[in-house]
């Protein structure tokens, strides 16, 4: 308890940078997420949406978002003042 107190007090080191970073695994959530709906939408409709099918960016976008925001929330949540 006593050790949980004194990491509390502590001050982020870069406290703007961290919540950047947790933001974009946010966003990176919220298009895996989108992604999951679009295509049980297509499954269940049989329609295609052509701008999505195929794209190396619509694949792979929100992985490097959540890989990226991830690393960086937690290299950042270490480093105190």
């Amino acid at each position: 308890m006593k050790n949980k107190i004194i990491q509390d007090s502590k001050k982020l080191k870069y406290p703007k940078w961290k919540s950047f970073f947790d933001i974009l695994t946010f966003i990176g959530l919220i298009f895996i997420i989108a992604k999951i709906i679009v295509f049980i939408i297509t499954k269940v409709t049989g329609n295609e949406i052509g701008f999505l099918s195929g794209s190396i960016i619509y694949s792979f976008l929100p992985l490097l978002l959540m890989i990226i925001g991830a690393i960086g929330t937690d290299i950042l949540s270490k480093k105190y003042k």
